[in-house]
């Protein structure tokens, strides 16, 4: 039997395991539950694109190390699976398909449409769709629905899907957090953001009133001021600052909070996961 509402989760960069996402899906689960509403109404979906890159990134250190000695090797293993994936990724972006290689954009941006529908698989056609992000993850998806919302005459690398929720016409949350897409921005001359919420929301929620769907329509966007890898969105333009509520949290432990460290920290904690479990909530109260 289909669910109500699908969940994309989406991890940033890094080398990233399979099960990212479980520890987050576990205290989400249990805060809805305390707020009364059923978690097993939800298809929770984890988006795990981290292989794409994964094999080149060892590639490289062991091919290195090969050759020279290197100090520093934590470090520089750091900066290898962190900073080269958002290097390959946008420096891809615009370069051509070949039939010899396929650039990292591509190849991403084909995993997201396969998982999507996956998880298309598991909701009904106009479902509520709420994407879950951390870090490049909010830049990867955010190019997704851009895509996805252009014309069918422009050239684009995803080719429109099946439903409307594949086609992220029921786009009705994102919740970001760790988000750099401010970094992305920087040789745009418009800053220009993703129609949002998604044209096929009221479809969504054939029940609600358009003053009920607009208090669930929300995009939630989580930073910590310790996190160098994380900014505000709505700074960015004056239509970020239509669409994007900035939150300022402090997350991770005693020693993680206070530095940069914080940046893979909001996945567990508790100023992330209870608004984003009360928003999901109040999307079920109104299906």
């Amino acid at each position: 039997m289909p669910q109500d509402v699908g969940v994309v989760i989406i991890h940033g960069m890094g080398s990233q395991k399979k099960e990212f996402a479980v520890p987050m899906v576990e205290r989400l689960e249990a805060e809805i539950r305390k707020r009364g509403a059923n978690p097993e109404r939800i298809a929770f979906h984890a988006l795990w694109w981290a292989p794409i890159l994964d094999d080149k990134e060892r590639e490289l250190m062991n091919g290195m190390l090969s050759h020279t000695r290197l100090d520093w090797l934590r470090l520089r293993t750091f900066v290898v699976n962190n900073l080269a994936d958002a290097v390959a990724y946008h420096k891809s972006y615009a370069m051509p398909d070949s039939q010899n290689e396929r650039p990292v954009y591509t190849q991403i941006t084909q995993t997201v449409a396969m998982e999507m529908n996956e998880l298309a698989k598991k909701v009904h056609p106009t479902s509520p769709l709420v994407v879950i992000a951390h870090s490049l993850g909010c830049h990867i998806m955010s190019n997704y629905i851009w895509d996805t919302q252009q014309p069918a005459s422009e050239p684009k690398h995803v080719i429109k899907q099946a439903s409307p929720f594949e086609n992220c016409e029921t786009l009705t949350a994102m919740k970001t957090f760790g988000c750099n897409v401010p970094l992305f921005l920087l040789s745009n001359e418009n800053i220009e953001p993703i129609r949002f919420p998604g044209d096929g929301i009221a479809a969504a929620f054939p029940q609600a009133t358009p003053a009920q769907i607009e208090s669930v329509a929300k995009w939630t966007n989580f930073f910590d001021r310790d996190d160098v890898f994380g900014w505000p969105l709505a700074p960015l333009s004056t239509a970020y600052g239509k669409i994007v509520n900035d939150v300022q949290v402090n997350v991770g432990g005693w020693f993680t909070s206070a530095t940069p460290l914080s940046h893979d920290q909001y996945w567990t904690d508790n100023d992330v996961i209870r608004p984003i479990a009360a928003s999901l909530a109040d999307i079920l109260a109104l299906l």
